[in-house]
């Protein structure tokens, strides 16, 4: 049958009048999410415990990005700071909550039998319950606009891969399980949520896992796409998830690894 031409929409990625959450977005992915996110002509707010460093980013993206000091591990923090960003940008309609710790590379994060109850708690505070905290500031407005975009970072480990690395393994299984309940809590009312999985992506957070050369270079060939993640790599996949040209994507857990994920 004959596709009606007139029926055929080109998608659109333009983000113009929307208003966008992005966590931990002082340095790495949050700060590339946001300067895409940007760049497609939405207001964001860059939320970032360094306020300083969101500073910085805001002042390099230049026109549409604000920077705001938040703690996203203490819901009262995140409930003032989402109010503020609402009474300063309007209803937020898109939140990537990407904000994490890792503990792991020799700062406390180990096997269940050696974990201190400080280190869980404190990858729990951040990655789980600040993914909890942030989403539930934003739900209302998106209810009131009939429809929003939930982007979580989630990693290959714990939904995909096992890791040493106990706490943060549980935490980022945790958020996928989280992007999940969203959708079916959702249904029918134009939220959307999704989490993406990223590899090893070079940020201040992941660096010490390859600080030599050799390691760095023997990991990037093993890669399908033959080379390291970075940062910039998760923009067009953010900017994608928050647009229309993706509002059939619900309940997706997206592979972000160059391939590796299926050596």
């Amino acid at each position: 049958m004959k596709a009606d031409m007139d029926s055929i929409r080109t998608p659109s990625f333009d983000l113009s009048g929307r208003v966008a959450i992005v966590t931990g977005a002082g340095s790495g992915m949050g700060a590339a999410s946001a300067a895409a996110l940007a760049g497609y002509g939405a207001k964001v707010a860059l939320l970032d415990r360094d306020e300083a460093a969101a500073r910085l980013v805001a002042e390099e993206i230049g026109k549409n990005a604000f920077a705001f000091h938040c703690d996203v591990s203490d819901s009262s923090h995140v409930d003032d700071c989402v109010a503020k960003v609402r009474a300063d940008l309007g209803a937020v309609t898109i939140v990537h909550n990407n904000a994490a710790v890792n503990m792991g590379y020799g700062k406390g994060d180990k096997a269940a039998g050696e974990l201190t109850d400080e280190v869980w708690r404190i990858n729990m505070a951040v990655n789980l319950d600040g993914t909890f905290f942030v989403t539930r500031a934003v739900i209302p407005d998106m209810l009131e606009n009939k429809g929003g975009s939930i982007i979580n970072t989630a990693s290959l480990a714990g939904p995909f891969i096992g890791s040493y690395n106990t706490a943060y393994t549980a935490t980022k299984g945790g958020v996928v399980g989280f992007t999940r309940a969203l959708v079916i809590s959702y249904s029918g009312t134009g939220i959307r949520a999704n989490a993406i999985c990223p590899g090893f992506v070079m940020t201040p957070m992941s660096a010490p896992t390859l600080e030599d050369a050799t390691d760095r270079d023997r990991y990037a060939t093993s890669v399908p796409s033959g080379r390291l993640g970075v940062p910039e790599d998760i923009g067009g996949l953010v900017v994608f998830l928050a647009s229309d040209a993706s509002s059939y994507v619900n309940g997706a857990v997206i592979t972000l690894d160059g391939g590796i994920s299926l050596r």
